[in-house]
């Protein structure tokens, strides 16, 4: 049996001040998709396939928020946020820990 693939959309985030952004590499996996649609679905916002860079952004949200390096609100990340550029789709094959891939 082989070992689970995982696909998840990796973003670039600037944010904070112009001069001297912050910059991070986001991992948005599953349940951030999951949270995106929904967000979108509680704002009124149609699907997210009709605003690209929006949903970018909430995904990107959303990453930030899960692996604990953004705290804020969403209309704070708003405001914070300078930059988001999309980043090729990355398939993994994670194992478990203590396991050699195969």
């Amino acid at each position: 049996m082989s070992a689970p693939k995982l696909t998840t959309y990796r973003f670039r985030v600037l944010g904070g001040d112009e001069e001297n952004p912050e910059e991070f590499l986001v991992h948005g996996v599953g349940r951030d998709i999951q949270k995106t649609e929904s967000f979108f679905a509680d704002k009124g916002w149609g699907n997210t396939q009709s605003r690209p860079m929006t949903s970018a952004a909430v995904v990107s949200y959303f990453g930030l928020r899960r692996s604990g390096r953004y705290a804020g609100t969403w209309e704070e990340f708003e405001e914070w946020y300078l930059s988001i550029e999309p980043v090729d789709a990355v398939t993994e094959r994670p194992t478990g820990p203590g396991l050699e891939p195969g």
